[in-house]
């Protein structure tokens, strides 16, 4: 099934294309090459948080499951992998089986019945959460680590003082411990699962967020800890901003929608010249005009101390310095277009970055005719938002477990 739309105005266009957007798998497509500031900002706000995430039971659920995989004996790492796939087919089969009708966003529920799985398994999908949030070990794969456990005497001691979130001890022989946080989902095979939280399940996860190192200081924790502050207005810039009290995390989610704000006049502009190298001279006036008042709009940010403040305050946690001298060479661009009304530096700057992004055979708007422009689907046509959908998605379904009613 096509999923299209009709479209009166820019504006309506890109609302619906966020929409559409967040039924496919974000993240893939970087033409410009800003993926690592997107990403350095998301896991500052929200770590362990991806955009292929759809439910917080996993962080639940998937403790429980390799607490039950390592009670066996492997011969090799890829015997534990099978194990696991082996058990995720069945919580898949479980969830499905346990949850309302048409629940969305069970991994692999669409090819489970064949026996078939998906290519990013549960495990995939949410280790970086577990890692994040203190739950799973940080270090080693997971495979190898329940192998080396299962080779060693499995006694394993939980710390009597943490009956809730817990740790283990070790065993008092080499120390070797796949799993070490107590698990609160009774995990059974032979039995259907609901996909949402039930209060310990809730409660487990809520917990390591607010104590782990990664996550306890961020913006995710931040709406745990408060919940008055709802997101009944979902759209990432017109979130009210002054419900925000610690003043570093302000900064953070200030910050990051500026970059959004200041990139996405970019990205319409690609659309216009990709547009244009397909002759699609009704599209290209379209975006044209959308991109001026685009630049209207983000007058604001279009500046060189806004875009000092932002590099400045990643610093360290943003590892590539060619997409700080691509934004500054674009701002210059964009502001001598706006004193002249020529615009053609900015297009072969965006041009030049797509190249060197990916190489000279791949990118679209050296080759427009090689590819097929579809004004229905245009590229990155929509704002940076950080995994903020999916973060709140996670955020509600932890209060509605705790019985939280404004979650």
């Amino acid at each position: 099934m096509e999923i299209g739309f009709v479209h009166f105005s820019s504006e309506e266009r890109r609302r619906v294309n966020n929409a559409l957007q967040r039924l496919r798998e974000q993240g893939s497509v970087d033409e410009l090459g800003i993926g690592r500031v997107r990403d350095a900002f998301a896991d500052l706000l929200f770590p362990g948080i991806s955009t292929l995430q759809h439910h917080a039971k996993y962080f639940a659920a998937l403790p429980q499951l390799y607490h039950l995989a390592q009670k066996e004996n492997y011969k090799s790492p890829r015997d534990v992998k099978a194990k696991i796939i082996e058990l995720e087919i069945k919580l898949t089969k479980d969830l499905v089986a346990g949850s309302e009708p048409g629940t969305g966003g069970i991994t692999g529920s669409s090819v489970v019945e064949g026996n078939k799985y998906v290519k990013y398994n549960p495990t995939y999908i949410y280790w970086t959460g577990l890692v994040a949030f203190g739950i799973m070990k940080e270090s080693g794969s997971l495979y190898n680590l329940i192998y080396d456990y299962s080779r060693h005497e499995k006694t394993v001691k939980y710390k009597d003082n943490e009956a809730e979130e817990g740790g283990i001890d070790d065993d008092g022989g080499d120390g070797v411990v796949a799993f070490y946080s107590r698990p609160t989902c009774n995990f059974d095979i032979t039995k259907k699962m609901n996909i949402k939280l039930n209060k310990s399940e809730a409660l487990f996860i809520k917990r390591h967020i607010l104590s782990s190192e990664k996550t306890r200081k961020t913006l995710l924790a931040y709406f745990l800890e408060h919940d008055e502050i709802t997101n009944e207005n979902s759209d990432f810039l017109e979130f009210d901003i002054s419900q925000i009290h610690d003043l570093k995390i302000r900064q953070q989610l200030e910050l990051a929608r500026k970059f959004a704000r200041f990139i996405f006049p970019m990205h319409v502009r690609y659309n216009y010249i990709y547009a244009d190298g397909c002759g699609n001279e009704l599209s290209k006036n379209e975006l044209h005009n959308q991109f001026l008042e685009e630049l209207d709009k983000s007058n604001d940010v279009h500046n060189k101390d806004t875009l000092s403040e932002i590099f400045s305050f990643l610093g360290s946690n943003l590892n590539d310095s060619s997409i700080r001298f691509f934004c500054e060479k674009a701002l210059n661009a964009i502001l001598e277009g706006k004193s002249t009304g020529d615009f053609s530096k900015l297009d072969n700057i965006l041009v030049d970055r797509e190249r060197d992004i990916k190489g000279n055979v791949r990118y679209k708007l050296r080759h427009p005719a090689a590819y097929s422009f579809d004004p229905n689907h245009l590229v990155h046509y929509h704002y940076l938002t950080y995994r903020w959908e999916t973060a709140w998605t996670m955020v509600n379904e932890i209060r509605e477990g705790l019985g939280v009613g404004n979650g």
